[in-house]
């Protein structure tokens, strides 16, 4: 979809100001937040699991929700850079990663073992228990754009806190998405 313009009756505006880390079952004690790389992945028996989480400051954008008659969001999307997949043409295909809107509060210093142990669960406490988007087996060197509209329509009206989306699978392979550190 082309970006809108000011003629189109629309002004886009683009948000970078994000907290993104990783949390990782193995090393449930580690922050990642000041790494290069959001790994997202899920080990055949599940014992090696990495969840993302990713989050932007729509402050910037706030005011919409002050002059409800002026302005809205006539979309939002989410757009992430796929460096490497362990995805290959000889190995089954992937399950999609889930982003579903996180409930509870984090930072760039969360790990595993700040939710409970077990990472972040969809169960409608840690975070929504329907995915707000799947990216289905992005390529390497690919950018995977999700409709997030919904979700930042919801924060910016304050019907639900800002805590962004966790990325997460429940299947093999791997994938890495670039940073705003990278």
């Amino acid at each position: 979809t082309p970006a809108p313009t000011p003629d189109d009756g629309i002004m886009p505006i683009w948000v970078y100001d994000v907290t993104e880390t990783e949390i990782r079952s193995r090393d449930p004690n580690t922050a990642f937040g000041n790494s290069f790389l959001i790994t997202v992945e899920h080990s055949d028996d599940g014992t090696d699991v990495t969840q993302g989480l990713v989050k932007f400051d729509l402050s910037a954008i706030a005011i919409v929700g002050d002059l409800p008659d002026l302005l809205s969001v006539a979309w939002a999307r989410l757009e992430l850079l796929t460096t490497t997949s362990t995805t290959h043409p000889w190995e089954k295909v992937g399950s999609p990663i889930s982003g579903h809107a996180m409930l509870a509060a984090w930072n760039e210093s969360s790990t595993w073992n700040s939710f409970g142990g077990d990472g972040v669960q969809p169960d409608g406490v840690e975070a929504a228990a329907e995915a707000s988007f799947e990216i289905v087996d992005p390529d390497g060197g690919s950018v995977a754009i999700s409709d997030v509209t919904a979700d930042v329509r919801r924060w910016l009206a304050g019907d639900a806190p800002n805590e962004g989306w966790v990325l997460s699978l429940t299947q093999n392979p791997e994938w890495d998405f670039t940073t705003a550190e990278s």
